[in-house]
């Protein structure tokens, strides 16, 4: 018996198609950035970007290999209200301010994880929907003198 698998174009058009019909007759995945990972259950992920800023409103959909759909995670509230507000905002996002924020992380980071390596895995402006705040983050992988991998998040409030 050939056991069903579902391709990840196949799932995100299931996923936006459930999103469309259930959820908002407005969405538009080309507003999001879309992370597939699973094999046998695909997670789908809609990650909200405006004006080059990633937000933490996002959708995630788990498609089975039966094309059976469920919401797993719905963060995604006033969007036309999100938009705005970031674009009253984003222009206090500065490469000065990128720059600073990275030096700060960078210097957290020796300071904390001596003897280790860094490699800077993110640099993006970020807004909370949840508290109306916009942050320069920074992600920075660190690899310790042993060979273990860790992930520091640093982020500074852009006012």
């Amino acid at each position: 018996m050939k056991e069903n698998i579902i391709t990840d174009e196949n799932a995100k058009l299931i996923s936006e198609e459930f999103i469309k019909s259930k959820i908002s007759k407005d969405f538009n995945s080309d507003e999001y950035k879309v992370e597939i990972n699973g094999v046998e259950e695909k997670y789908i992920d809609y990650i909200l970007y405006v004006n080059g800023v990633r937000t933490n409103a996002s959708y995630t959909v788990v498609v089975d290999k039966n094309g059976e759909v469920r919401l797993h995670y719905n963060t995604n509230v006033g969007v036309g209200k999100i938009k705005s507000n970031i674009n009253s905002t984003s222009s206090k996002a500065t490469s000065s301010i990128a720059k600073t924020t990275l030096n700060n992380a960078m210097t957290k980071a020796k300071l904390k994880y001596k003897d280790s390596s860094f490699k800077v895995e993110l640099e993006t402006p970020y807004y909370d929907v949840e508290t109306n705040t916009l942050y320069q983050a920074v992600l920075i992988q660190v690899k310790s003198s042993d060979g273990l991998l860790y992930v520091m998040e640093h982020l500074e409030e852009i006012r």
